[in-house]
């Protein structure tokens, strides 16, 4: 079931990534939620979705300009590291550029030769120039970047003293190259300038990694509803996703050691079925889908709080109220604060964190669980069952029904 997983986590991009924080009051029991949405694009690659799932996300109020115009780019952590040796070798090479295994031009074209010789007769002209010795740049020469590589080379042997820099003009493919007449601490001033503007480009190109990173550097619990295509979305394009199994699980708990799935708990008999008056246990829930495990936990914390009971409860921050009273399911930020109410309510009911649950995933269509931690309880002998017509029927369903007929033993 991984390696079906796996591929559309690779296939597929991100449109969206949620974050809802929870932090815990320290006597009430109630919780101060940030809740994000960011709509993110990437910064380089392809970029693959699915017609139905477009359609799925315009229904449901993506803004698709928003996306593309202002989306926030990201990167997974190989094409950061590659990104930021290449944007610091650059920074620290605040002199001419350095061309590093290639071989240094040769002009042949006389009307290059011609454009070359005069520019570089009128560097050394100015910096003689006792009238113009306050001056502290000088534009060389308008040109295409061959050429300017070509009198990077030459003055940087002819004249070590001089900073040259390229500066982008309005045409196409022409930039002007600037001499640069520093002192001392002038240049080192240029120089921090220099690393700043790089650090921020990085940080700029990085985009989404940064907030993957601090969530894996917090060491939190994480937590999800359905969450194992959240998951492995999230580390093939923030962070690069492991072809094996055993290598996916073992990043997953370096990154995130604490994971609980809200589906798991929800189907889980610690809160699959609710106890009537009469004693009788009935199901809880009609559905396992988000919106209506979270619609039946509120209001059975709304029933408990009627009759004067203290129940957890939660304040959207300032700033952050957009969700206070509308409900955008299938909006990443908005079903990240969802999901962590239901996690908050359950534990609440619970007196504790399921922490016999914690680490296991849900396996779409499976009878078993994902587990980040320990063993799977994985069929890997015996015979195999095909079976149709149980569309709308979930697996307890067919447990039942199998139980009936013959003695099957199903571990959940």
């Amino acid at each position: 079931m991984f390696l079906p997983c796996r591929k559309v986590a690779t296939n597929y991009s991100i449109i969206q990534f949620g974050v809802a924080l929870f932090s815990k009051d320290a006597v009430a029991r109630k919780y101060m939620v940030h809740a994000f949405n960011f709509y993110v694009f990437p910064e380089k690659g392809f970029v693959n979705m699915e017609a139905g799932s477009v359609h799925f996300n315009s229904r449901n109020g993506m803004d698709w300009n928003k996306w593309i115009l202002g989306g926030i780019p990201y990167v997974d952590k190989e094409s950061a590291e590659k990104m930021k040796e290449s944007l610091m070798a650059s920074a620290e090479s605040t002199k001419q550029p350095q061309q590093t295994g290639q071989q240094p031009i040769v002009l042949s074209k006389a009307e290059d030769i011609d454009t070359t010789s005069k520019a570089i007769e009128s560097l050394k002209a100015w910096l003689i120039d006792e009238g113009r010795k306050e001056e502290k740049e000088f534009e060389v020469v308008t040109t295409n970047a061959y050429l300017r590589r070509f009198l990077y080379e030459n003055l940087r042997e002819s004249m070590p003293g001089v900073i040259l820099e390229s500066r982008p003009t309005k045409a196409r493919g022409l930039s002007t190259l600037v001499a640069l007449r520093l002192t001392d601490t002038e240049k080192l001033e240029r120089e921090s300038k220099l690393q700043k503007e790089k650090e921020a480009e990085f940080r700029s190109k990085v985009g989404l990694r940064r907030i993957f990173v601090a969530l894996a550097q917090a060491k939190k619990p994480l937590v999800g509803h359905a969450l194992m295509f959240d998951l492995l979305f999230a580390l093939s394009h923030f962070e690069g996703l492991p072809e094996t199994y055993q290598d996916f699980k073992d990043q997953s708990h370096e990154l995130f050691p604490c994971v609980f799935d809200t589906q798991v708990l929800a189907k889980n008999k610690l809160f699959r079925t609710k106890a009537q008056k009469d004693g009788e246990q009935t199901s809880r829930f009609s559905s396992f889908a988000l919106g209506q495990v979270y619609k039946v936990l509120k209001q059975e914390a709304e029933e408990s709080r009627d009759l004067g009971e203290e129940v957890v409860g939660f304040t959207l921050a300032e700033g952050h109220e957009r969700y206070e009273n509308s409900a955008s399911f299938h909006e990443a930020g908005y079903d990240a604060f969802v999901t962590g109410c239901v996690f908050a309510y359950m534990c609440d009911a619970l007196g504790r964190f399921p922490d016999e649950l914690q680490g296991q995933l849900m396996m779409f269509r499976g009878f078993y669980y994902f587990k980040l931690h320990g063993d799977d309880e994985l069929v890997t002998k015996g015979a195999y069952l095909h079976i149709q017509g149980l569309k709308g029927r979930g697996v307890q369903d067919l447990q039942e029904s199998m139980q009936s007929v013959l003695i099957l033993s199903f571990k959940r």
